[in-house]
């Protein structure tokens, strides 16, 4: 894989880079899975269309390139965006992922190499999300589905009981990083009425969408860039 920082090939297993002394995959100028040039923001390389966000799967966990469902391009096997059509690559019907021969709505066999064909269904999609207890009334499972669904552009509806529990409520969830920071805030500024307010209009506007990004990103402290 690629330091995100300074572009060198790095170990699959280094904790270090040993060009620039970084950790690999915590800058943001390059792609960690093909070492294109990115942008701070940018969710997605333009170059293999994999997610620069997600960096859980290291990219070096390579899967075979395929074929894109819904233009027929070829796409990189770590890939969940093709950059050439910008859609995800398994939601089509129209080409085969294995060998890029034309398809048709309904069919389930490639009549030119034999493959059973793929289709994801993401709006159906049962997500991780959805393991942990606390998602079983579908409320925040509803949430994290639309949140994911809009690229994160939607942030989440407001959340009452992050508005009056907040440093509370987002410990409870695992948020142990924004939770203190809310104690912290709350205790140095408990003479204020105005800022605990805000702090509280916060937690209710950005609740959901922290907890998302708990959950599918693993941040348990804030990362102020990507919420607001």
């Amino acid at each position: 894989m690629y330091c995100r920082s300074c572009r060198s090939e790095v170990n699959e297993n280094s904790e270090y880079c040993m060009n620039c002394g970084k950790k690999p995959l915590n800058g943001i100028d390059f792609c960690h899975n093909c070492g294109t040039e990115t942008t701070e923001g940018q969710k997605f390389c333009l170059e293999c269309g994999v997610n620069l966000k997600n960096l859980k799967k290291a990219s070096t966990e390579k899967e075979s390139n395929y074929h894109c469902r819904h233009c027929g391009n070829e796409v990189n096997g770590n890939a969940e965006i093709c950059v050439n059509c910008g859609r995800r690559p398994l939601t089509g019907n129209e080409f085969c992922q294995n060998c890029g021969n034309k398809t048709t709505d309904g069919q389930e066999i490639c009549t030119n190499c034999g493959v059973r064909l793929q289709s994801i269904n993401y709006s159906n999609k049962t997500s991780s999300f959805s393991s942990n207890s606390d998602e079983v009334n579908g409320y925040y499972q509803t949430e994290f589905q639309k949140i994911k669904s809009s690229n994160e552009a939607y942030k989440g509806k407001w959340n009452w009981a992050a508005f009056f529990f907040g440093p509370l409520w987002a410990m409870y969830k695992g948020m142990w990083g924004l939770g203190l920071i809310g104690f912290a805030i709350g205790v140095i500024l408990s003479q204020t009425v105005v800022i605990p307010f805000i702090v509280s209009i916060f937690f209710a506007s950005r609740g959901n969408y922290s907890y998302y990004r708990l959950k599918e990103y693993g941040e348990v402290s804030p990362n102020f860039k990507e919420l607001f």
